[in-house]
């Protein structure tokens, strides 16, 4: 029993001197690692975990609301030491107008630690911090630090833009308004934000809000964010506010800013467009034709639209177009095609329609009617209707009139070809390209039937269908039986020949009796030169008969007339 406690004491007093030649052991390391360490000096914050431990590192950003607190520990073999100065000197960033720069003297505690007053600063931009202390005569110590000052997340940038992320400043009631905006992290790690965009009228009464919750990136990492909003059709019109804000995302509603908000101006302006006009091409058309619609459509608003356009046979859609971007004050004509195939025969109102009426507070103008389109059957169909000669009775070598009547009873003017028969012998053709829809022409033939036999005829006419007519029964006419004599001994004239005739006999009245007038008058003034002139007294010379005559043209020159109650002696005398 002796023994055994014997050998407990030993094992006990060989387990203590293991364990002490352990501790020094232990300790003899730390000590020649301290040794190869020597002096340091480090210059840190409480920015933890980015404090700035180390030499010459930078620590985390500081807003305006945090105090600047410089720390300085000053250690030799990693053994503080204390009741030492230490120069403190914060250098600011560059200054157009001054530098600036904070100078302090601190002593170590028994820490070894050291630290300026904290700083209430307002100069945004890059510090530096500079930390030092003389150990020997001959053994200068420093750390260098270096961190930002300023809103940690700050707003580089803010638009208003509109669905294709374009930038935009006027908008209007019932569309939607998008923002982008541009944030910057000056801190040495990334931060989840809340931003928060509130929009108010030209009243200042709400239009609308939002907020989403965004990381941005550290280091000065230029980010862009982008929010959508509707602007409600009460908001009044004129110059509206936007406001952006960001946030420490808190539990508790309103949260810790940022930085100051940003605000953004833009206008909110009246939205209308006009359709101005609807014709189409053409009031009446053919089943099968092709109709052309024109949409004559004004963009009489504050903005630029994009709507579609849409029209309508009665109550029946014809077809949607799509305008993109129609520029304030600006026109367009759309043209629709509608295709009449498919459409039954009769009238139908066309109409146009805007899509944006919705959001319009003019909605009158909106839709417009183009009247009546009246979709009629394409007919090709002529027609003779009559047969009418002047007698149906002539003698041989006569001339005889013989009207056709023809018409057009289709729809679109058409080229004739007409020709007049008696039996199967042609008495003559006529042709025209331009006998009118529902026009009516009667065509005169002259038969000459100088050659034609004597006998009985029958007359008929014949039109040469058109291309595309049907009905061709009617082209063809019969009507009228002609008699053709033989000429009488007593010739027999007609009206013509009995008028030359009564206007021959007429002149033979008149002639004769002229004639026989005037030859007996130039007969009597013959005998009257005879009597008197050169031609009597030619004849006087020559013929005895003439000397007769003078004397006897003297004795009744010189004969006295007795006059009642004178004696025969004094007419002698």
């Amino acid at each position: 029993m002796v023994a055994m406690n014997g050998r407990i004491r030993i094992a006990l007093v060989l387990t203590v001197l293991l364990l002490v030649i352990e501790a020094i052991t232990i300790t003899g390391q730390a000590v020649t690692k301290a040794t190869a360490t020597g002096w340091k000096i480090d210059a840190f914050t409480a920015k933890n975990p980015l404090s700035g431990l180390g030499e010459n590192e930078s620590c985390d950003a500081f807003s305006p609301e945090e105090n600047i607190q410089i720390y300085a520990k000053l250690t030799y073999n990693d053994f503080p030491i204390s009741q030492r100065l230490i120069s403190f000197q914060l250098i600011g960033p560059p200054n157009e107008k001054e530098n600036i720069t904070h100078v302090y003297t601190g002593l170590t505690n028994d820490s070894g630690l050291a630290s300026t007053p904290a700083l209430s600063e307002t100069t945004f931009g890059e510090w530096t911090a500079l930390v030092s202390t003389q150990v020997t005569s001959e053994i200068l110590i420093n750390d260098s630090l270096t961190f930002n000052f300023g809103w940690i997340v700050n707003f580089t940038s803010i638009k208003t833009i509109n669905a294709l992320f374009e930038e935009q400043t006027q908008f209007t009631k019932g569309t939607m308004i998008g923002v982008e905006i541009g944030l910057c992290n000056i801190a040495l790690t990334e931060k989840n934000v809340a931003l928060s965009i509130s929009i108010l009228d030209s009243l200042g009464f709400y239009v609308n809000s939002t907020e989403m919750n965004v990381i941005v990136p550290a280091n000065e990492t230029a980010a862009f964010y982008y929010l959508f909003m509707q602007i409600p059709m009460n908001a009044h019109l004129g110059f509206a506010s936007l406001y952006a804000n960001v946030y420490r995302p808190t539990n508790d509603s309103g949260g810790i800013p940022y930085c100051p908000q940003i605000t953004r101006i833009f206008t909110l302006g009246k939205r209308n467009l006009s359709i101005l006009q609807v014709k189409p091409s053409s009031q009446t058309v053919y089943k099968n034709e092709t109709v052309f619609i024109n949409v004559l459509i004004a963009n009489t608003g504050d903005t630029p639209e994009s709507f579609n356009v849409s029209t309508y046979r009665n109550e029946t859609a014809l077809d949607q177009i799509t305008i993109l971007n129609l520029m304030p004050s600006a026109n367009i004509t759309v043209s629709f095609v509608w295709h009449t195939a498919e459409d039954a025969l009769g009238k139908y109102l066309i109409k146009a329609v805007l899509s944006t009426s919705s959001i319009e507070e003019d909605q009158s103008d909106n839709t417009l009617t183009g009247g009546f389109v009246d979709i009629i059957e394409l007919v090709h169909d002529i027609e003779i209707s009559g047969i009418t000669p002047s007698a149906f009775t002539i003698y041989a070598g006569s001339f005889l009139d013989i009207g056709v009547t023809i018409k057009n009873k289709g729809t679109e003017p058409e080229k004739v070809d007409l020709t007049l028969y008696y039996d199967n012998n042609i008495i003559n053709t006529w042709n025209t390209s331009s006998l009118a829809s529902l026009e009516e022409r009667t065509i005169v033939f002259r038969w000459n039937t100088a050659n034609v036999p004597v006998g009985d005829y029958i007359l008929n006419a014949y039109l040469v269908p058109v291309e595309g007519e049907e009905n061709i029964a009617d082209n063809t006419l019969t009507d009228g039986s002609i008699t053709i004599l033989a000429p009488s001994k007593t010739y027999a004239y007609d009206w013509t020949y009995w008028i030359l005739s009564l206007l021959a006999l007429l002149f033979l009245l008149i002639l004769v009796p002229a004639t026989l007038l005037f030859r007996k008058r130039k007969r009597k003034t013959k005998e009257n030169d005879f009597i008197s002139g050169w031609t009597a007294w030619y004849y006087g010379y020559r013929m005895p008969e003439s000397s007769h005559h003078m004397e006897r043209g003297r004795n009744h020159k010189n004969k006295r007339v007795k006059k009642p109650g004178q004696s025969n002696s004094a007419v002698k005398s």
